[in-house]
C-alpha cells in the first residue's frame, strides 16, 4: 500500500507479528514520484531485519511505505500506519 504525504509528515508505524511466527521483516520507504515494486526503496532506520513486533515513526516526507517479509516459515505480520497532528 502507498501513502500520499501531506505537509505534516508525522507517521507512526506499528508492526505486529503473530505469536509463534517465524519470519524476518523490514519496513521500506521511497520518495519516488510513482512508487513501484522495482523502484528506489530504502530500509527504515529502525524497522529492519526484525523477527518480533516493534514500532517507530517517519518524520520526513515519503511517497510510499512497504513491508518486506523474508525468511518466512509461519505466522503473520500486520503493518499499521497512523498519522498524528
Amino acid at each position: 500500500p502507498y501513502f500520499t504525504p501531506s505537509a505534516n509528515y508525522n507517521l507512526g508505524l506499528i508492526a505486529t507479528v503473530s505469536n509463534g511466527a517465524s519470519l524476518t521483516y523490514t519496513v521500506q520507504v521511497t520518495a519516488d514520484q510513482q512508487p513501484s515494486s522495482s523502484g528506489n526503496w530504502n530500509s527504515h532506520d529502525v524497522l529492519t531485519g526484525l523477527t518480533a513486533s516493534a514500532n517507530s515513526n517517519i518524520a520526513y516526507p515519503v511517497t510510499g511505505i512497504r513491508l518486506n517479509v523474508a525468511n518466512y516459515v509461519s505466522g503473520s505480520i500486520t503493518l499499521g500506519v497512523a498519522k498524528w497532528p
